[in-house]
């Protein structure tokens, strides 16, 4: 416009020091800007779209509009939500292309993909899709469907090393094992906490060198030898299991915590033997501890046997880091019971009499050194001294104190 009339390109004759005032407006939603005005090639400064210059010479004035891209929202959502996840930009700029790459999780795998309503599947490539002209906003959804077969381990997922057992399975498959083995999925992990396994059978993990970790979930029995030589596995949560099996935890090296719930009663043969790193495990429910079954335990200090009534034949041999131990239900302590535990030196007994074989503690007690039995007995039975001092070998020396 020039003084108020509308202008368009071309020629215009104006006297010598007119004062030309002009307004330059971009059409309207077309996305335009104005970029530049000049005046014989210098750039004029204006305000808010309007300009003042005065004429003294012919002069070419020229506005330059400058395109402005609009920029586009990109939304992506996965069905069902645990089926994978994305990397993209949550915006667009026009005419410029966009990349959504898609990331799968364990056992899962690209469905459909839906954009704008239009079954784009077939241009995902590598599970990357992209568009390449950005012209308006796009909703996308990905479905993800599952590959898992609940009676091949194989195609069960593995998050972070970890297998997870899914939930509509009741029971270990027998490529379970042999899955876990498998050395190109570096699986140092179970899960069964999403399952409905109930029973581990025998020797369903034996020898799982790699397994480091073990989510029971709702196991209640395991059979015997299931994890016999498990040599990583370090903690086990056994809080809601009510039957452990024979060897069932055996040769577990690295094994240094064992929970134990309130249900189990019954240590059975070798179910701990030679587990080695083992430091604590609460007996105190237990009623009965089989043979051999923590023999060779050679970090474990403690033992609470206060409800234990009967201990099998080398139970804790060779146990040498045990220093303390609780006997006050016990009646029946089988022989080599507590052979070669070198650092016992605190024993306390509260059934009196009891049957003890009088090799129970053979070679136990430091060489030379003392061993304190506390009982609240001692006195009401003289002849316990002698007895007791049977149990042990000549070069330890036995003492009495009362435990009141």
């Amino acid at each position: 416009t020039i003084n108020n009339a509308t202008i368009e390109s071309g020629s215009y004759s104006v006297q010598k020091g007119t004062v030309l005032t002009f307004t330059v407006q971009p059409n309207e939603g077309e996305g335009y800007q104005i970029g530049a005005v000049t005046a014989n090639g210098d750039e004029l400064t204006g305000k808010d779209g309007t300009y003042t210059y005065t004429v003294n010479s012919n002069c070419t004035i020229e506005v330059t509009f400058q395109y402005i891209p609009k920029t586009f929202t990109m939304s992506v959502t996965a069905s069902p939500s645990e089926g994978g996840s994305f990397v993209y930009d949550n915006n667009a700029t026009e005419g410029e292309s966009w990349t959504l790459t898609i990331k799968p999780e364990s056992g899962y795998i690209v469905n459909t993909v839906i954009d704008n309503d239009t079954n784009v599947t077939g241009r995902v490539k590598d599970n990357i899709y992209t568009i390449e002209n950005i012209i308006e906003n796009h909703t996308i959804t990905v479905t993800f469907a599952s590959t898992i077969n609940p009676n091949d381990a194989s195609t069960w997922p593995v998050i972070n090393g970890t297998l997870i057992v899914p939930a509509n399975v009741e029971t270990l498959p027998d490529n379970t094992k042999d899955t876990i083995n498998d050395n190109d999925k570096n699986i140092t992990g179970l899960d069964l906490s999403q399952s409905d396994v109930t029973s581990i059978d025998e020797k369903a993990f034996e020898k799982c060198t790699k397994l480091q970790t073990v989510n029971l979930g709702s196991v209640k029995s395991i059979g015997n030898n299931a994890f016999q030589s498990c040599t990583s596995l370090q903690n086990v949560d056994l809080s809601n299991v009510t039957s452990i099996g024979k060897s069932a935890f055996s040769h577990c090296a690295k094994l240094e915590t064992v929970n134990l719930g309130s249900d189990v009663t019954e240590i059975s043969n070798f179910a701990f033997l030679s587990c080695e790193s083992l430091e604590t495990v609460d007996l105190r429910n237990i009623t009965s501890i089989g043979n051999n079954a923590f023999q060779f335990c050679t970090s474990l200090q403690n033992a609470d046997l206060s409800n234990v009534i009967s201990i099998g034949h080398y139970a804790f041999g060779g146990c040498t880091s045990l220093q303390n131990v609780d006997m006050g239900s016990v009646t029946n302590i089988d022989n080599n019971a507590f052979q070669n535990c070198t650092s016992l030196t605190n024993i306390r007994l509260g059934n009196i009499p009891l049957t003890v074989y009088h090799s129970a503690f053979s070679e136990a007690g430091p060489t030379n050194g003392k061993v304190t039995i506390y009982s609240d007995k001692i006195g009401a039975e003289p002849s316990l001294q002698a007895q007791v001092t049977g149990w042990f070998d000549g070069s330890v020396e036995v003492a009495f104190a009362s435990s009141r």
